[in-house]
């Protein structure tokens, strides 16, 4: 479906760091890079609600400390390698951050709302990378559920919510000392409510669902690395079920001790030994296009709290889940302690997963 939104482009300018820099830079990618660069990039939009807000006041209070607070970007401490590599992330003198200024007719308050929407009417305000024959954004998933018309949402678990969903998993591992954080338990009751609202389509043999998330290195590598690296250092981690095991009464307890383990994992120390086996197999499942619910943004990353001067955003959405079928996970807006939980699904799976998400937390 085509968006019925229309954008209108005021200005593109380019925002060149405050310093000066006489030479290129060119910073090679690591191990923590590379594997990501088939993945498509997290597209996430705010929505901010600024009252009385008048272009005169946009274009002369905004806008400039907008672009200002682009100026400092390439203000990092660069590592410059001795010898040219295949695969770099490069500085060219004069470069600069694109910003693009639009004004768009879209119903604010339809597209920042929490309801089922269609996912065609953000596609317009999601900026084009520029891709050219030496330098790309290579995405072989991103068409995985083209031709579908998807409609995004957002439901939420207050903490009250996930207390119960804690006590009802101990019940049920009584004998298990779990690692049930707030993350754990709402990623294993998305899964479940997720996985139960899909079709299962004729002729399909993949029985399986790979679910898990990115960890932190930063603390866990020996020997740790210095304070002023710049670049990727999460690494994936993933665990594969049987679909009709996360199927059953009891699959919010059977996820959870799944992500349990990989969590424990982590904590054990040594977070890369046999990360060629792991990754190798994972990639394999994924050409076999076994269905996979990742997380493409966690709470602990609190964009509700990314004040500009504005107030909160009204919304955060993650566009690119539904390129991707991950999940997006937010720290509730009103800071009460509540998990923002958003998906991207067919319309009559997006009325499974609804009902099944609301009555579910009944029966708790």
């Amino acid at each position: 479906m085509a968006s019925n939104n229309s954008v209108k482009i005021q200005e593109v300018t380019k925002v060149t760091p405050s310093f000066h820099l006489t030479t290129d830079f060119s910073l090679p990618l690591t191990f923590f890079d590379i594997f990501w660069f088939r993945f498509p990039p997290v597209e996430r939009l705010y929505f901010y609600q600024i009252n009385n807000l008048t272009p005169h006041f946009f274009n002369s209070i905004i806008l400039p400390k907008l672009k200002q607070s682009l100026s400092p970007f390439f203000n990092r401490n660069l590592l410059r390698p001795q010898e040219t590599p295949k695969l770099a992330i490069h500085y060219f003198q004069n470069d600069g951050v694109s910003l693009t200024v639009a004004e768009s007719n879209a119903d604010f308050n339809y597209l920042s709302g929490n309801g089922a929407r269609e996912a065609a009417e953000f596609h317009s305000f999601i900026p084009q990378l520029s891709v050219s024959d030496d330098k790309a954004a290579l995405d072989v998933f991103a068409k995985r559920r083209s031709g579908f018309q998807l409609c995004p949402s957002h439901f939420e678990l207050s903490r009250e919510d996930i207390k119960k969903l804690r006590v009802k998993v101990q019940e049920v591992k009584k004998s298990e000392q779990l690692h049930l954080s707030t993350f754990v338990l709402t990623y294993a009751y998305a899964i479940v409510c997720i996985t139960k609202s899909k079709r299962e389509e004729e002729g399909n043999t993949n029985t399986k669902l790979i679910f898990g998330f990115t960890a932190d290195y930063r603390t866990r590598l020996e020997p740790p690395i210095p304070g002023n690296y710049f670049g990727n250092c999460v690494g994936p981690h993933a665990a594969i079920a049987e679909v009709k095991d996360i199927k059953k009464e009891d699959g919010v307890s059977f996820v959870a001790e799944k992500l349990s383990e990989l969590i424990k994992e982590l904590e054990k120390g040594s977070v890369l030994g046999g990360t060629g086996e792991k990754l190798a197999e994972l990639i394999k499942m994924m050409k076999q296009w076994v269905r996979a619910i990742v997380v493409a943004g966690p709470p602990m990353f609190e964009v509700y709290g990314s004040d500009f001067g504005w107030d909160r955003p009204k919304k955060v959405e993650i566009v690119s889940t539904g390129k991707t079928g991950s999940i997006s996970m937010a720290e509730s807006r009103d800071g009460s302690g509540g998990v923002e939980v958003g998906v991207a699904l067919e319309k009559q799976e997006m009325e499974i997963f609804a009902s099944l998400f609301v009555d579910g937390l009944k029966h708790v």
